[in-house]
């Protein structure tokens, strides 16, 4: 898979939208990234899967923080699962590990993306 690549997968169950994503987030894939994100962010809490996603740069950083900005604006939820060590360790370093909610497991995301918005 090249540097410009990035396959967004995507199920919806009862009213959560949850996408898998496989690739790189970067200056290539990022604005696809948020295209894909924006409308289903609107309607409700999503889930994000990156357990497949090999490199996050600084642009991928950039749209995981417009990402928490319009969660935030939007009144709903971003979780985040199965995050790589790599992964998480960009996360640390850019300071943004504690923008999203990282839940164990599908099972404990899908109970929390269900609840309402406080």
């Amino acid at each position: 898979m090249g540097m410009d690549e990035l396959q967004i997968g995507y199920e919806k169950i009862e009213s959560v939208m949850i996408f898998k994503f496989q690739g790189n987030i970067n200056s290539f894939t990022s604005q696809r990234f948020l295209d894909a994100l924006r409308k289903p962010l609107r309607q409700g809490a999503i889930i994000l899967d990156l357990e497949d996603v090999n490199l996050i740069t600084s642009q991928g950083i950039l749209a995981l923080k417009e990402l928490a900005e319009l969660s935030f604006m939007n009144k709903s939820r971003v979780l985040l699962l199965n995050l790589s060590s790599s992964v998480k360790q960009v996360f640390e370093m850019a300071g943004i590990k504690n923008l999203f909610l990282v839940p164990e497991n599908e099972e404990i995301a899908m109970k929390i993306a269900s609840r309402p918005y406080r």
